[in-house]
């Protein structure tokens, strides 16, 4: 019941979210949930890898390659293009 008061003037589908009913992806190392495998995974990546990227021209370390490429464009002008 004290759930039920604390999400009062919630949507529906907002209460069911909170409980966990569209969260069918489970990281199996901390129990958190997820709606999408996708989410699931960078979670994983996130928070439960060693794996480090590093950007070879300043050596600044990165959690995904995502954060990497970003800082890449960003800082060094990286167009993702090699010569050939």
């Amino acid at each position: 019941m004290g759930r039920y008061v604390e999400l009062v003037g919630t949507s529906s589908r907002q209460r069911l979210d909170e409980m966990n009913i569209f969260k069918k992806f489970k990281c199996e190392i901390c129990n958190a949930k997820f709606r999408q495998q996708e989410y699931l995974m960078l979670h994983k990546q996130l928070h439960h890898s060693d794996k480090m990227y590093d950007c070879k021209d300043c050596n600044k370390f990165f959690l995904s390659m995502e954060e990497m490429r970003t800082h890449m464009q960003r800082v060094h002008s990286y167009t993702g293009t090699r010569d050939i």
